[in-house]
Protein backbone atom coordinates (compact mmCIF):
# COMPACT_ATOMS: atom_id res chain seq x y z
CA UNK A 1 0.00 0.00 0.00
CA UNK A 2 2.89 2.16 1.08
CA UNK A 3 4.82 1.75 -2.39
CA UNK A 4 1.10 2.10 -4.22
CA UNK A 5 0.80 5.55 -2.57
CA UNK A 6 4.29 6.83 -3.22
CA UNK A 7 4.30 6.11 -7.32
CA UNK A 8 0.79 7.78 -7.22
CA UNK A 9 3.01 11.15 -5.13
CA UNK A 10 5.60 10.39 -7.76
CA UNK A 11 3.16 10.59 -11.32
CA UNK A 12 1.41 13.41 -9.55
CA UNK A 13 4.45 15.78 -9.21
CA UNK A 14 5.50 14.85 -12.59
CA UNK A 15 2.46 15.33 -14.20
CA UNK A 16 2.67 18.92 -12.33
CA UNK A 17 6.26 19.50 -13.53
CA UNK A 18 5.40 18.49 -17.50
CA UNK A 19 2.55 20.94 -17.12
CA UNK A 20 4.55 24.26 -15.51
CA UNK A 21 6.22 26.46 -17.84
CA UNK A 22 6.18 29.80 -19.80
CA UNK A 23 4.29 30.62 -22.36
CA UNK A 24 1.56 28.54 -24.16
CA UNK A 25 2.71 27.12 -27.88
CA UNK A 26 -0.93 28.04 -28.91
CA UNK A 27 -2.43 31.39 -29.59
CA UNK A 28 -6.07 32.20 -30.96
CA UNK A 29 -6.61 34.54 -34.32
CA UNK A 30 -9.34 35.88 -36.03
CA UNK A 31 -9.98 36.55 -39.78
CA UNK A 32 -8.68 39.51 -41.12
CA UNK A 33 -6.34 39.90 -38.27
CA UNK A 34 -2.51 40.35 -37.73
CA UNK A 35 -0.71 37.97 -35.71
CA UNK A 36 2.54 36.02 -35.77
CA UNK A 37 4.15 32.93 -35.08
CA UNK A 38 7.63 31.83 -33.39
CA UNK A 39 9.01 28.65 -34.62
CA UNK A 40 7.20 25.79 -32.96
CA UNK A 41 4.37 27.86 -32.42
CA UNK A 42 0.59 27.47 -33.19
CA UNK A 43 -2.80 29.51 -34.12
CA UNK A 44 -6.30 28.78 -34.07
CA UNK A 45 -8.50 30.49 -36.33
CA UNK A 46 -11.49 30.87 -34.32
CA UNK A 47 -13.95 29.26 -35.64
CA UNK A 48 -12.56 28.31 -38.83
CA UNK A 49 -11.46 24.61 -38.29
CA UNK A 50 -8.06 26.00 -39.47
CA UNK A 51 -4.99 25.46 -37.16
CA UNK A 52 -1.38 27.03 -38.40
CA UNK A 53 2.14 26.04 -37.00
CA UNK A 54 5.16 27.22 -37.94
CA UNK A 55 7.86 24.24 -38.24
CA UNK A 56 10.90 26.15 -39.28
CA UNK A 57 12.98 28.64 -41.40
CA UNK A 58 14.09 26.61 -44.28
CA UNK A 59 15.96 29.63 -45.81
CA UNK A 60 16.91 33.29 -45.37
CA UNK A 61 19.09 34.26 -48.63
CA UNK A 62 17.19 37.84 -48.47
CA UNK A 63 19.71 40.69 -49.46
CA UNK A 64 20.82 42.23 -46.33
CA UNK A 65 20.11 45.55 -45.35
CA UNK A 66 23.67 47.42 -46.13
CA UNK A 67 24.59 45.44 -48.46
CA UNK A 68 25.05 45.37 -52.48
CA UNK A 69 23.07 42.35 -54.29
CA UNK A 70 23.10 40.93 -57.59
CA UNK A 71 19.85 39.19 -56.08
CA UNK A 72 17.14 40.09 -54.01
CA UNK A 73 17.30 36.32 -52.25
CA UNK A 74 14.29 35.09 -50.49
CA UNK A 75 12.84 33.82 -47.34
CA UNK A 76 10.82 30.75 -46.85
CA UNK A 77 9.14 29.19 -43.83
CA UNK A 78 7.77 25.37 -43.59
CA UNK A 79 4.04 25.65 -41.99
CA UNK A 80 1.48 22.73 -40.82
CA UNK A 81 -1.98 23.68 -41.99
CA UNK A 82 -4.17 21.85 -40.55
CA UNK A 83 -8.18 21.84 -41.92
CA UNK A 84 -10.68 20.16 -40.37
CA UNK A 85 -7.98 17.80 -38.93
CA UNK A 86 -6.19 16.95 -42.48
CA UNK A 87 -2.62 18.42 -41.78
CA UNK A 88 -0.53 19.53 -45.30
CA UNK A 89 2.71 20.63 -44.45
CA UNK A 90 3.30 23.62 -47.03
CA UNK A 91 6.61 26.40 -48.10
CA UNK A 92 5.47 29.82 -47.86
CA UNK A 93 7.99 31.68 -49.85
CA UNK A 94 8.82 35.37 -49.95
CA UNK A 95 11.08 37.55 -51.46
CA UNK A 96 13.70 40.21 -50.24
CA UNK A 97 14.28 43.51 -50.43
CA UNK A 98 10.72 43.92 -49.55
CA UNK A 99 8.60 44.96 -46.13
CA UNK A 100 5.24 44.06 -48.31
CA UNK A 101 3.19 41.00 -46.88
CA UNK A 102 3.23 38.57 -49.91
CA UNK A 103 -0.45 36.36 -50.79
CA UNK A 104 -0.78 33.01 -50.85
CA UNK A 105 -3.85 30.24 -50.95
CA UNK A 106 -4.52 27.63 -49.18
CA UNK A 107 -8.24 26.03 -49.08
CA UNK A 108 -10.95 29.06 -49.48
CA UNK A 109 -8.54 31.11 -47.45
CA UNK A 110 -5.82 33.69 -48.27
CA UNK A 111 -2.61 34.02 -46.31
CA UNK A 112 -0.52 37.58 -46.30
CA UNK A 113 2.70 36.71 -44.47
CA UNK A 114 5.72 38.23 -43.96
CA UNK A 115 9.18 37.10 -41.94
CA UNK A 116 10.66 39.17 -39.44
CA UNK A 117 13.62 40.34 -38.57
CA UNK A 118 15.00 41.40 -41.62
CA UNK A 119 18.98 40.62 -42.07
CA UNK A 120 21.09 43.49 -41.89
CA UNK A 121 24.92 43.10 -42.30
CA UNK A 122 27.02 42.17 -39.70
CA UNK A 123 24.32 40.92 -37.54
CA UNK A 124 23.08 37.22 -36.82
CA UNK A 125 19.88 36.02 -36.58
CA UNK A 126 18.97 33.09 -34.81
CA UNK A 127 15.83 30.56 -34.65
CA UNK A 128 14.24 31.73 -32.15
CA UNK A 129 13.84 35.48 -33.01
CA UNK A 130 12.24 34.47 -36.28
CA UNK A 131 8.51 35.43 -36.51
CA UNK A 132 6.08 35.02 -39.40
CA UNK A 133 3.38 37.68 -39.66
CA UNK A 134 0.04 36.41 -40.69
CA UNK A 135 -3.14 38.02 -41.78
CA UNK A 136 -5.81 35.13 -42.42
CA UNK A 137 -8.95 35.93 -44.70
CA UNK A 138 -11.37 34.20 -46.99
Amino acid sequence: MKASFVFFLVSVLALLVLNCGGETSETKARLNEQFELSIGQSAVISGEGLTLRLDDVTEDSRCPKGAVCIWEGRASCAVVMTYNGVNDKITLSEPGLTDQFSPVSYQQYKFSFHLTPYPEVGKQITKEEYRLQLIVSK
